[in-house]
């Protein structure tokens, strides 16, 4: 959804709990994401922090299955407790042919986010 039609998770899902209609200039009447990518499914994930300092973490996710990669920490950052559901320090969109797939690529990317994130 990221990418191909530039609306901002964080509202989307926002106004998706609220009942709210989404409305975007790029999507028009009929204009779905099964439209545009009839083959693909699409998982959402939330990477939320551990409780310590945050090190580093990846500046880019270049698996072919992720649509989008937004981090919100920088490296040495401290946690402690979590507040919302949406304490998140990154979250990651990825594709997948079917539903096999798709939960495959999501465990391969949190994989990916361990290898790649150090926290002390």
């Amino acid at each position: 959804m990221l990418e191909s039609f530039s609306l901002s998770m964080d509202k989307t899902f926002a106004q998706y709990q609220c009942g709210d209609p989404i409305t975007n200039d790029t999507i028009k009447d009929g204009d779905t994401w099964r439209e545009r990518f009839p083959n693909k499914l699409i998982g959402w994930i939330y990477i939320y922090p551990n409780s310590g300092t945050l090190v580093s973490l990846p500046d880019k996710c270049d698996l072919d299955y992720c649509m989008g990669y937004i981090p919100y920490a920088t490296g040495n950052t401290t946690f402690e407790n979590r507040s919302s559901c949406f304490d998140a320090v990154a979250n990651i969109l990825v594709t997948g042919e079917d539903e096999e797939e798709l939960e495959g690529n999501i465990n391969n990317i949190y994989q990916w986010w361990e290898a790649n994130t150090q926290w002390k």
